[in-house]
């Protein structure tokens, strides 16, 4: 149900008539420019699911996704989840309340993996802030 989750789309594709008549992909949604934003293939499938198209996930196709080594670094991994975070919020995918409650669980998790030295977790925990912060700040700081 795309309503719930979406599959992601570093690989994804779509039958271009049933595309077209959902109205393919809203440019509010997706990266432009300098701005890192997410979410026109979500709303795609669920246009495509209003008007009763199925999604289909198959595990077999593979894309090399070559990423350079400057969207590799923690601050940008951090910028884009706050990015998704946004998006996320800004297209009714959760609320305030639960990003909040998220958001100061991550947080609170963030700081005893750090004071534990537990590097990946403390990550783990701090992507979730940001996503969390960016459903709570992407609409002021973020032109749809």
């Amino acid at each position: 149900d795309p309503e719930v989750t979406a599959v992601f789309g570093a690989n994804v594709s779509f039958r271009a008539a049933p595309l077209r008549a959902a109205g393919g992909f809203d440019p509010s949604y997706g990266h432009r420019g300098d701005r890192t934003f997410f979410g026109e293939e979500d709303q795609a499938q669920r246009a495509l699911a209003r008007l009763g198209f199925g999604t289909v996930y198959d595990p077999g196709p593979v894309v090399d996704h070559l990423v350079p080594p400057g969207r590799a670094t923690r601050a940008a991994v951090l910028r884009r989840r706050f990015g998704y975070g946004a998006a996320l919020g800004m297209r009714g995918g959760r609320g305030a309340g639960a990003a909040l409650a998220g958001g100061l669980r991550s947080a609170a998790g963030c700081v005893t993996a750090a004071a534990g030295r537990r590097e990946e977790l403390m990550m783990l925990r701090a992507y979730r802030v940001a996503e969390n912060a960016g459903v709570l700040l992407g609409p002021l700081v973020l032109r749809h």
